[in-house]
């Protein structure tokens, strides 16, 4: 096994995701690792767009039947933002009288909805 290669295939499978994480937030910036497995980590590679968008490379190297090699790179020392909405189409660009551009509905909640906090 090469210095840069992570194995995880002796892992159990709750071990590997974590395991590989650990081993990306250990790069410096424009390091790299060969992750090693015994089938496409297609899931671990949704979970790298989720959560690290934009902030690594994946580069297969070997595509089975047996083993997997892929390339990851680290490309930030952080994950880039994530957009979740454009502020613009939810919001008014017309203010009110009191400069507000948008606002809070409140709206009544019956008793039996409110959390009751019970002393012990």
């Amino acid at each position: 096994m090469a210095d840069n290669e992570l194995d995880v295939r002796g892992l159990r499978k709750p071990d590997k995701h974590p395991t590989t994480f650990a081993t990306v937030g250990a790069l410096a910036v424009g390091d790299s690792f060969v992750l090693v497995n015994n089938h496409d980590p297609k899931h671990l590679r949704q979970k790298f767009d989720a959560d690290r968008a934009g902030s690594y490379a994946w580069e297969y190297i070997e595509k089975g039947p047996n083993v997997w090699r892929i390339r990851i790179t680290k490309l930030t020392s952080t994950p880039l933002p994530r957009i979740l909405a454009n502020t613009n189409d939810v919001v008014r660009t017309d203010p009110d009288a009191t400069g507000a551009v948008g606002r809070l509905e409140a709206r009544e909640q019956p008793a039996s909805k409110i959390p009751v906090r019970q002393a012990v």
